[in-house]
Order: C-alpha cells, then sequence, then structure tokens
C-alpha cells in the first residue's frame, strides 16, 4: 500500500477518491493549516544563510583535515619508525573528511575520503609503495577541495585509478 496516499474505492458508485495519508506532514498538521505563512519568504532565506554558513565552516574544516593528513603523510615519509602512528592519524582524518563531505553534498570527495579510510584503517608496515597509494588520495583530496582543480576527472574516473592503484600494490 502506497504510504504517501491511501486510495479509497467505492465499488458500488464506480468512484474513487484520494485521502490523505494521516502519517503524513499535511495529515500531521491538517488540511487547514497555511504552510505559505509557516514556510515565509523571510524564515526560508534565514534558514539557506544558516545551511549556507554551515557549508563554509564545514568546507573549511574538510580543507585543514587534508592539511593535518599530508602533515601526517609527510612525518610518515620522514620516521619511517613512527608511519604507523601517522598514517593511524591520517585514516582518523579520513573519516572525518568522508562524514563532512556527505553532508555538504561532495561525492568526489566522500568517495575519496571513503577509499582512503579504507585503505589506511589498519595498515601496517607502510612502506614507500604503500605510503603512494595514500599519496594519490591525499593529492586527489587536495586538488578537489584546497586546489578546486576545474579539470579534474569525474568520480568514476578517480576512483577506478585509485582501485587499481590498490589492487596493484596490495595492502
Amino acid at each position: 500500500m502506497d504510504r504517501t496516499k491511501l486510495l479509497r474505492a467505492n465499488l458500488e458508485e464506480d468512484v474513487v477518491s484520494i485521502t490523505e495519508n494521516p502519517d503524513s506532514i499535511r495529515g500531521k498538521i491538517g488540511k487547514d493549516f497555511d504552510l505559505k505563512k509557516f514556510f515565509s519568504p523571510e524564515k526560508i532565506q534565514k534558514a539557506q544563510h544558516i545551511i549556507n554558513d554551515i557549508y563554509t565552516v564545514f568546507y573549511e574544516d574538510i580543507i585543514k583535515l587534508v592539511t593535518e593528513a599530508e602533515a601526517s603523510y609527510h612525518l610518515a615519509e620522514l620516521q619511517p619508525r613512527e608511519a604507523e602512528k601517522s598514517i593511524a592519524h591520517i585514516a582518523e582524518y579520513a573519516f572525518l573528511i568522508k562524514g563532512k563531505s556527505e553532508t555538504i553534498g561532495s561525492d568526489m570527495g566522500f568517495m575519496i575520503a571513503n577509499s582512503l579510510y579504507g585503505y589506511a584503517f589498519g595498515l601496517s608496515a607502510p612502506d614507500s609503495r604503500k605510503l603512494l597509494v595514500i599519496r594519490k588520495h591525499l593529492d586527489f583530496l587536495s586538488s578537489n577541495f584546497i586546489n578546486k582543480t576545474q579539470n579534474m576527472p569525474a568520480p568514476n574516473v578517480v576512483m577506478e585509478s585509485l582501485n587499481l592503484l590498490i589492487e596493484k600494490i596490495g595492502r
């Protein structure tokens, strides 16, 4: 049964009437409630400003997280003995980037961060080849958020290249 509208047919009179689902918003607030008064242009504009502010804050957070992940990557390169700890930090940053990317609607950022998180989380004995996989993920994240590269490949192309690299190098 369709949950948005209930269909009731009176077969004797061949009349079909459509009634609102009592679980819908309209069903809960009643037919006489004027949504235009509740959602005035002023309230919609104020809500849009709040959404824009949140987007800006999240975007700035992502840039900081990508920068922190870059710093952890360089630390892993410079101090191989501490590489596992640095990679664990990168996984944490990737997890946060993934969530914030999804919140602001960046599919590309979400997919790259998700792939990076999946690769970096629990990665042991990182060597130069495994660091290359992380480097490529960070390059794509940086291009997407910090450099805002206009001619970046489509998300499926980016993910195919990262998946092929992971497949070739392994965990």
